[in-house]
């Protein structure tokens, strides 16, 4: 502890790692396998719209991905790179892939502290068994180092980095055991369920202008009214997971809070709903003159919330499933002022 230094600096802050790109760049060519004949035609900004937020990280990802989908179809370099545009708007004006940043209630009161309310009662039951735990291992003289359980957070926060970065076990990990894994897991998932998920229902209900530009672009394609073959969107977990909330997948049978009896049984799994690269996709096939839409999780098909178990949904069923936010109310949601806090749907 007294040698330690820092690894992570913040030059490198929010930006995408390496493993990061080959993620994204590996993704792409899962996709151009699986949907040759949508990336037949010359490359063209009209025909394979590329979105990020104004992150660094986000249109780093989008130029990883786009990468590896155009690679090789260009005639710059003796590589053949393709030039792709990636289009990203500021972030007080982008409502569709940071609509959370922009809805006062949300910034106000669900993305505070207090939205963790549950999560924090969850974790101070195991807190000081935690805490004198690793101050055991350490061997610590506390009238040296009068640490805290929040140090022990920032300890389990570079145990996660160690481990996804650099598949370091032996270091920051190796002062936890698997309870103490479990523990975090479900706080930090309870903390998202209230600040991303289910928790609020404005959490997702915030995503719909997302939701209505997956639509646009499905309903332009029917009507023949556009050029679009494939459009890709780059934003991180805090649109992710609201949007899968709105789509309804995860959602456990009754709210989840710090005490409840289904916790380990939970489906609400940040793991599993965010992990690094996620991504959501729906897909739009023409069968016989018929229209229907498939749903993809991190590149797995889902069966769609209310119509009937299938993968493959028809458009007019998928689009009165999700009606509710057909009419998107972002304004009223948000409010152009803050809001008094928002009760929990319980």
């Amino acid at each position: 502890m007294k040698t330690w230094k820092n690894p992570y600096g913040n030059d490198s802050a929010g930006l995408l790692d390496d493993l990061g790109g080959e993620e994204h760049y590996n993704m792409s060519k899962r996709i151009l396998k699986r949907y040759s004949s949508l990336f037949s035609a010359p490359y063209n900004p009209n025909i394979y719209p590329i979105t990020s937020t104004y992150l660094a990280r986000t249109s780093s990802s989008a130029s990883a991905f786009g990468f590896g989908i155009f690679e090789g179809k260009g005639k710059l370099s003796t590589v053949n790179f393709q030039p792709f545009a990636v289009l990203s708007t500021s972030a007080n004006e982008d409502t569709i892939l940071r609509f959370f940043d922009n809805c006062p209630t949300y910034v106000t009161y669900l993305k505070t502290r207090a939205a963790t309310e549950e999560a924090d009662k969850y974790l101070s039951q195991y807190s000081d068994s935690i805490y004198n735990k690793v101050k055991t291992i350490l061997g610590l003289d506390t009238s040296v180092w009068n640490m805290t359980f929040n140090d022990v957070s920032v300890m389990f926060r570079v145990c996660k980095f160690e481990a996804s970065m650099t598949e370091d076990l032996q270091h920051f990990c190796s002062l936890f055991d698997q309870n103490d894994f479990d523990v975090f897991e479900v706080f930090n998932d309870l903390s998202d369920y209230y600040k991303s998920g289910y928790g609020h229902p404005q959490n997702y209900q915030i995503s719909c202008p997302l939701y209505n530009d997956f639509m646009t672009s499905i309903q332009s394609v029917i009507n023949g009214s556009t050029s679009e073959v494939a459009k890709f969107r780059f934003a991180g977990a805090e649109t992710i997971m609201p949007f899968v909330a709105l789509l309804g997948l995860y959602k456990d049978s009754e709210i989840l809070h710090w005490n409840s009896s289904n916790l380990n049984s939970r489906l609400w799994r940040t793991s599993k709903i965010s992990p690094f690269a996620a991504n959501v996709a729906l897909a739009l096939y023409n069968c016989n003159g018929v229209y229907k839409v498939k749903l993809l999780h991190n590149e797995n098909q889902m069966a769609v919330p209310g119509c009937g178990g299938g993968y493959y949904c028809d458009v007019n069923t998928f689009t009165s499933i999700y009606s509710n936010y057909s009419t998107c109310a972002f304004t009223k949601l948000c409010g152009t002022t803050p809001s008094p806090k928002p009760t929990p749907n319980h």
